[in-house]
């Protein structure tokens, strides 16, 4: 099974989260299912452990798990029954580890009047086109462009200081002696191509391109890069939390988030409302808000994807979600809609069509949603670009949008006297 690629959820199916007070008591269960865990990954800051079931074994545990009484049958499958309604093509293919869930829950519920542990999936944080990843907003891949001047104040955003979570940094001379980073989280400015293929992907240069973002409006301003996304763009909740966790006590202003995944039912995803939850009330949270708001776009991956489904962390209550607009500050097509221009979870939008921002060099291979107007079938395009030199780029996306609001935030820090949260009080008005 490994990972499970469902319409809306992608998540890998044979690992688990459980808070860490549950977790002898939920792993006991697991045992007695023949499901116990070949490994456990505790995070005490987020009082949360990831386990890694034997999936061989999973049928069997759903199985047993239908033959306890106390109507636990009928639990489970009430509770498929609701989620394939949310998403119809679950059915004929619905995951064992949604069943497994469901049983473990309506056991504890049915045990304890209706108290139930705290578990949850380890989704994954994937570069699908057109949808609230990382890969622009459904205009395909970044444009070679003319560059900046050099730096030449520190000020605005002087001791000011941002997490970015993103993918590995290519070292840009632009962004020089602007950021810390580990080692293996920097890349070479023409960073090589993934095994098996002869250019690499051009989200490789994404988390590059947030960070110039953030420095134009903030020159001053230190950036802490943690890579929790690989060459691909991909990673997991899991990975993501710990991440955020780090940054929980360390003195950082704001952190940038410029990555999301979904839920079939909307709800928020355990792993990510933790970390957030537990970060220092002083840190602002900047996130994208998605580029699945073209309606003719939907991505042939996920095809139960609506224009206003929300995309996490963006949507937490705690986060700000930065939607796209143009130049005229019209709502870009593919940031999410609503009654008032933007999704009623979007707090704030910022220009994120063609922006200019550091890239690499070389050729990259770039992706973009085609539709088919005679069939009305959506797809996606892959495209080879000509080399980027000098290394600049021009780009669409909510992602960079979420960056230019968390420069301007650190823009208006004056450490010792206006906070982030002040900082931002004043850019939004309230």
């Amino acid at each position: 099974m490994g990972r499970v690629e469902g319409d809306l959820e992608w998540y890998q199916g044979g690992e688990f989260v459980v808070a860490l007070p549950h977790l002898r008591m939920v792993g006991a269960e697991l045992e007695r299912l023949g499901v116990k865990p070949t490994r456990e990954d505790k995070d005490e800051y987020l009082g949360l452990a990831l386990l890694t079931l034997p999936e061989a074994n999973l049928e069997a545990a759903v199985a047993a798990l239908r033959g306890y009484p106390g109507g636990i049958a009928d639990s489970m499958q009430r509770a498929k029954e609701d989620r394939i309604a949310l998403v119809p093509s679950m059915e004929g293919h619905y995951p064992l580890l949604d069943d497994l869930m469901a049983g473990l829950r309506a056991l504890y519920a049915h045990e304890n009047a209706g108290w139930k542990p705290t578990m949850g999936k380890n989704r994954i944080i994937a570069p699908v086109t057109g949808a609230p990843y990382i890969s622009g907003g459904g205009e395909g891949p970044p444009v070679q462009s003319e560059g900046l001047g050099a730096r030449v104040t520190l000020r605005p955003g002087l001791g000011v200081r941002v997490g970015v979570l993103d993918t590995g940094l290519i070292e840009h001379p632009w962004l020089a002696d602007s950021y810390v980073a580990a080692p293996g989280a920097r890349l070479p400015i023409k960073p090589p191509p993934p095994k098996g293929k002869d250019v690499p992907s051009a989200v490789v240069g994404h988390a590059t391109f947030v960070a110039g973002l953030i420095l134009q409006q903030a020159p001053g301003a230190k950036l802490e890069i943690s890579q929790v996304l690989d060459e691909h763009a991909e990673g997991s909740v899991w990975e993501a939390a710990k991440a955020i966790a780090q940054f929980g006590g360390s003195g950082v202003d704001i952190l940038n988030l410029s990555f999301a995944c979904f839920t079939a039912d909307g709800e928020a995803p355990l792993v990510l409302a933790t970390a957030i939850d537990r970060l220092d009330p002083e840190i602002v949270v900047v996130a994208a808000a998605g580029n699945h708001g073209d309606p003719e776009l939907t991505p042939p991956e996920l095809p139960s994807l609506k224009p206003r489904t929300p995309a996490w962390p963006a949507a937490l209550d705690d986060v700000v979600a930065v939607g796209a607009v143009d130049a005229d500050g019209k709502r870009a097509r593919f940031s999410p809609p609503g009654p008032e221009g933007h999704a009623p979870w979007v707090d704030h939008g910022e220009v994120g069509v063609n922006v200019l921002s550091t890239y690499l060099e070389g050729e990259v291979l770039g992706e973009r949603l085609v539709k088919d107007h005679k069939t009305g079938k959506v797809s996606t395009k892959k495209e080879r670009t000509a080399p980027f030199a000098p290394p600049w780029a021009t780009w669409d996306g909510t992602s960079f949008a979420a960056a230019t609001l968390s420069g301007r935030i650190a823009a208006g820090i004056r450490p010792g006297r206006v906070g982030a949260r002040e900082a931002l009080a004043q850019l939004l008005g309230s």
